[in-house]
């Protein structure tokens, strides 16, 4: 289930990071096309409209957006009952990136429930103005919604989070190295192994042979990134893919030279060979936050004993809130940023309101909450802390927590 915390600020405007027909508010592109359509009908339009969904809300400030840009019109929303008079789901076609303003196959949430006006009998499908039941044979217009892409430069190939060009032409390394800088990029450097899969799959589909990547011999045996003299993490690396450590046998040179098979070896810097370029379209996180890829929030780890109240500060001064993950993969992807270390991290999810009624800082009920063994039943604390991938109920006091987690949603604004 994507989640959509942050509701884009500004106004609709042409964009080269959205796909033709979409405009841009924030980290969001959106398509507003006042044609009128069935429900069926507007969820395949969507979908054929650069694989894009239909839009769908969590909280009355998005809901507000969302009238900004229809104007108050009779509008489709991707909420759909999976039977006649069944309770309403987010139904787009398919799942979408973290940040946007679309849900997968989820019940709508506690606020929508009580927000939805009074539906009639086979009034099945949700549409604006507000959340309003209706006929999904109904015709309205069509809302929909992908993330904002940071683009790849002309010539280069989309690889995951980043962009990719593999040079037709062979050069000397230290060549190579100033044909990427004349391009904006640098010489690759394999740092991610999941990356490095991607970019040896995409590469062998242009040129087969050996291609210089950035990495070089510092010292005897001691290879290091050309571009900050850092060592790379081998270990790291999946030697049963063919994805390894520099072969000792192949050694040849100060220069490091990658295979189709994504085998990586030494050679003389002056050889001739291919090379390939790494672009990373510029990120949209404030400085000291990191992005994973697949969600348009930005987070900042903190360590440090806080009470609750000052972590909350502290986000706040940062432009970003006291953090709740919502969705699995992005916790997953967390706790591997983070390591398996044991720290309890402050969220945005307290009862402070209502004992035993946990809820974010924006009033609404979480929709991930992972409790560990024994926890989210206690009678008189109020906070919760994230520990690796569970959630504790605790104190707000500083000795209940080593550090907190602040979330940002780039180009966007939250309401507290």
């Amino acid at each position: 289930m994507s989640d959509h915390r942050f509701v884009p600020a500004g106004s609709l405007v042409p964009s080269p990071f959205c796909p033709t027909g979409y405009q841009r508010r924030g980290s969001t592109c959106y398509a507003y096309n006042t044609s009128g359509r069935t429900f069926t009908n507007t969820k395949s339009y969507c979908s054929g409209l650069a694989s894009g969904d239909m839009a769908a809300t969590r909280d009355s400030t998005e809901l507000d957006a969302f009238s900004e840009i229809t104007g108050g019109a009779a509008v489709w929303l991707g909420g759909k009952a999976a039977s006649v008079d069944a309770p309403m789901q987010w139904h787009p076609l398919k799942s979408t990136l973290a940040g946007v303003n679309a849900l997968t196959n989820g019940p709508i949430s506690e606020w929508a429930n009580s927000t939805m006006l009074p539906r009639q009998s086979g009034y099945d499908c949700l549409s604006l103005p507000s959340l309003t039941p209706a006929s999904c044979s109904t015709n309205k217009r069509a809302l929909c919604v992908k993330a904002a892409d940071a683009g790849c430069p002309a010539g280069f190939l989309r690889s995951g989070s980043a962009c990719v060009y593999a040079s037709m032409a062979p050069a000397t390394f230290s060549a190579a190295r100033a044909s990427c800088a004349s391009l904006t990029s640098e010489l690759y450097e394999p740092r991610e192994p999941g990356l490095m899969l991607h970019v040896r799959s995409l590469v062998a589909t242009i040129n087969s042979g050996d291609h210089w990547i950035g990495l070089q011999e510092k010292y005897p045996g001691d290879f290091r990134f050309v571009s900050d003299h850092s060592s790379p993490l081998f270990s790291f690396f999946d030697e049963s893919s063919g994805v390894g450590p520099i072969s000792d046998g192949s050694s040849s040179g100060p220069c490091v030279k990658m295979a189709a098979n994504g085998q990586l070896g030494s050679s003389d810097c002056d050889d001739q060979k291919h090379f390939i370029c790494l672009y990373k379209p510029r990120p949209l996180c404030p400085a000291g936050f990191v992005s994973f890829g697949e969600t348009s929030d930005c987070f900042y780890h903190m360590v440090g004993s806080v009470e609750r109240s000052g972590a909350q500060a502290r986000c706040a001064a940062l432009g970003a809130a006291l953090g709740e993950i919502r969705e699995t993969d992005t916790l997953n992807s967390f706790r591997t940023w983070h390591g398996n270390t044991a720290s309890r991290l402050w969220t945005g999810v307290t009862d402070l309101g209502e004992n035993n009624k946990f809820t974010t800082s924006d009033g609404l009920v979480p929709t991930l909450l992972p409790w560990g063994t024994g926890q989210g039943g206690d009678t008189s604390l109020g906070c919760t802390s994230l520990d690796r991938n569970v959630v504790a109920d605790s104190t707000c006091e500083s000795s209940a927590a080593d550090g907190y987690l602040c979330v940002h949603s780039p180009g966007a604004y939250r309401v507290r």
